[in-house]
């Protein structure tokens, strides 16, 4: 985990001094054959890169819809394919590719370093949840399913912000603000991570009124940031990222039973038994004292979404 540590540290500098994406290190090293480096953004073994074909399409056929990669991620139930069909527009320059990869690779690397032991650990919680076994076990099953055929694969947290900090540079603002929230914790006296920037990438997020940057808002305006310190908007604690989450939930990002959150709660955090994203917080990690406030503050994010004046 030293290493790990290390390497992170690296990775953050490098983003924060606006050196390339890849000027901190440059392969993942999680697995079974930890001196075998895999570049992070090369297709998964074995998978061709896709052809590209220049088709005309005929006059007769009818526009085909396209979904959004964030239902396509919620619907896949297999990330390793989801992750091959992305690598081509990453490697052309689609910041939300490749933070969609990330994404898969967040939900399935503690699988693919070792999935026996993450079945086993799925029996172990459901044996001590108290009511909710089923609930576990469909949390452990649903990450052990979609994942599958990453067993064995060195995609770790290495890999994960390498990929971040790539989707960064190629201008994905929820990447942004997701390794900006990562960084600040270690670099709490740098004037790179100030209260003033803190809300500029609040005023950036609010004015695009993308869902997912909006939700990335919730660990950056958290415990860590300084009550206060994004002037109307909550900030400074438990509810106020419980706000920013839940105002994503309103937005548009997938907040049900099923959602990363809810499943992610469960099978890396040991909450289990919710079925929602509010419950979640309502039920399990927010204080009573708490919850009549808390509307309030979702209805000012979601009404300051898509404005460019949002008030400080």
């Amino acid at each position: 985990m030293l290493l790990v540590a290390i390497a992170t540290a690296a990775l953050l500098a490098a983003w924060l001094y606006g050196l390339p994406p890849h000027a901190g290190a440059q392969h993942a090293r999680f697995g079974k054959d930890e001196t075998a480096p895999v570049a992070v953004t090369a297709l998964p073994p074995g998978v061709p890169a896709p052809a590209h074909r220049n088709r005309t399409p005929s006059r007769t056929s009818l526009p085909t819809r396209i979904e959004p990669l964030s239902d396509q991620f919620a619907h896949s139930r297999d990330l390793y394919g989801f992750v091959s069909s992305l690598h081509g527009s990453s490697q052309l320059g689609n910041g939300e590719a490749t933070r969609w990869i990330a994404q898969a690779y967040s939900e399935c690397w503690t699988y693919a370093l070792d999935p026996a032991g993450f079945n086993s650990s799925a029996q172990a919680f459901a044996k001590d949840s108290e009511g909710d076994a089923a609930g576990v076990v469909a949390a452990f099953d649903r990450i052990s399913s979609r994942c599958r055929r990453f067993a064995g694969d060195r995609i770790g947290p290495e890999a994960i912000l390498d990929l971040k900090i790539k989707a960064a540079a190629q201008g994905d603002l929820a990447s942004e603000i997701e390794v900006f929230a990562q960084a600040a914790p270690m670099h709490p006296d740098s004037p790179s991570f100030t209260d003033e920037r803190r809300s500029l990438l609040m005023q950036r997020a609010l004015a695009s009124g993308d869902p997912a940057a909006i939700a990335a808002l919730a660990s950056l305006m958290g415990p860590s940031a300084r009550p206060g310190s994004a002037g109307a908007m909550p900030a400074g604690s438990v509810r106020s990222e419980a706000a920013w989450n839940l105002a994503a939930c309103q937005l548009g990002i997938d907040c049900g039973p099923t959602s990363n959150r809810v499943v992610y709660a469960c099978t890396f955090g040991g909450i289990c038994g919710f079925n929602s994203v509010r419950d979640l917080y309502v039920r399990g990690l927010l204080a009573p004292s708490d919850i009549p406030y808390l509307d309030k503050e979702i209805a000012l994010i979601v009404n300051g979404a898509g404005q460019h004046g949002v008030e400080q």
